[in-house]
C-alpha cells in the first residue's frame, strides 16, 4: 500500500507508533491539517474511533485529550484494556507501513 492510499486512521496510528508516550489531540489535529486534506474534526473523530476500538488509550488532562497506543495489560487489569483481537488489529495497521519514515512523511 503506498503512502497516498493510507487512510487517516492508519496515519494516526503510524504517528503514535513512532512517538511513544502521550500526544495531545491538538498536536495530532495540527499535523492532520498540515499534511493532509482532512479537517481537525475528522482527526478527532478518527481518534475517538480508535480509542473506542481499544487501539488507543485516551486521557483527559485539564480539559485536553491526550492519546497513545494501547499498552499491554497486567493480569489484574485485563478487563480495562482492549481485547486481543483489537490489539491484533492495531498491529495489522502498524505493519502496513515503514515505521522508520520521517515525521513529515507520516501524514504525506
Amino acid at each position: 500500500m503506498s503512502k497516498k492510499e493510507l487512510g487517516l486512521k492508519e496515519r494516526l496510528v503510524r504517528y503514535l507508533t513512532n512517538n511513544h508516550g502521550w500526544v495531545s489531540s491538538g498536536t495530532l489535529q495540527k499535523l492532520t491539517v498540515q499534511y493532509t486534506k482532512h479537517t481537525p474534526r475528522s482527526a478527532v473523530r478518527r481518534l475517538q474511533e480508535l480509542a473506542e476500538d481499544g487501539i488507543l488509550e485516551r486521557q483527559l488532562r485539564k480539559n485536553h485529550t491526550w492519546y497513545r497506543l494501547a499498552q499491554k495489560p497486567l493480569a489484574s487489569q485485563q478487563s480495562q484494556y482492549p481485547s486481543q483481537e483489537n490489539l491484533a488489529h492495531a498491529q495489522q495497521l502498524c505493519n502496513r507501513f515503514d515505521a522508520n519514515l520521517p515525521m513529515d512523511e507520516v501524514f504525506a
